[in-house]
């Protein structure tokens, strides 16, 4: 017996490289720094989000799809 999986739309994801946050599956998204301060917000199914010029150091992502809210961690070096 297999597992189908049900993707309606799929699963937020974001990955962090050379200063750009991509997203998939992403309507809203807020960023975090490790203490909690926010740093920026992207609307509007962002595809991406231009974070050159943080501070080296942990950021937490958080996404909403649908009324489905992910968090992600990403480190700037």
């Amino acid at each position: 017996v297999g597992v189908d999986a049900v993707v309606d739309g799929g699963v937020s994801e974001a990955v962090y490289a050379d200063g750009v946050l991509n997203f998939q599956n992403v309507e809203k998204a807020w960023v975090y720094s490790a203490d909690g301060k926010f740093v920026k917000f992207a609307s509007e199914n962002p595809e991406s989000l231009n974070l050159e010029g943080l501070a080296p150091g942990a950021y937490i992502v958080k996404m909403q799809y649908q009324n489905v809210m992910r968090t992600a961690k990403f480190v700037v070096k």
